[in-house]
């Protein structure tokens, strides 16, 4: 297995998908997100999932400073049983 902070070729892939348990805490779940996204191509996308509300129980989120440092493309937001909201952003 390879850290995700260590890793270097996300630039070989036009989507990432980043799962909601990633990160014990938001601080850690935003700096994968920034490593990532600093070694993405041009274009690509990153999905990351995230909860919020009291789901934030469960799952570290991203944090707004994320939101604003990389172009969001689209927030989902299920308002039903679904646990996970996600983020698609992409790499501009």
């Amino acid at each position: 297995t390879i850290d995700a902070l260590e890793y270097r070729n996300y630039n070989n892939f036009d989507l990432i998908y980043v799962a909601a348990l990633v990160g014990s805490t938001p601080a850690i779940k935003d700096t994968i997100i920034m490593n990532i996204h600093k070694n993405m191509m041009k274009d690509s996308l990153l999905l990351c999932r995230y909860s919020s509300g009291a789901k934030k129980l469960l799952y570290p989120s991203i944090s707004d400073e994320i939101i604003k440092k990389v172009k969001p493309v689209i927030e989902v937001v299920p308002t039903h049983s679904i646990i996970n909201s996600f983020f698609i952003l992409q790499k501009t």
